[in-house]
């Protein structure tokens, strides 16, 4: 992630960056359960490009408003509405 945001030049964005770090400090405040209800929801986003995967939340999966990106957005492994404890009841 720390070469993507320096290729991006979010490193030499100090509004980016501090977002990063709420987001950063808010995971490792959260108990477990809370980031899997989570999922991701982003708003007001502006980057090259945005790439997610491997996401598990008890509640939406995806959340993206009021962004732009001005390249590749690419979505993979999704599970939502999900508990994340049984891999065999993982929807992909």
């Amino acid at each position: 992630m720390e070469e993507d945001s320096a290729d991006a030049g979010v490193d030499q964005d100090r509004e980016a960056l501090l977002k990063a770090k709420a987001l950063l400090d808010a995971v490792v405040s959260s108990t477990p359960g809370e980031v899997l209800a989570l999922g991701v929801d982003l708003e007001g986003v502006k980057a090259a490009s945005l790439t997610v995967a491997d996401i598990i939340a008890t509640g939406t999966g995806i959340k993206v408003k009021g962004s732009e990106f001005q390249g590749d957005v690419v979505i993979k492994k999704v599970r939502a509405g999900d508990r994340g404890d049984d891999p065999k009841d993982q929807r992909q």
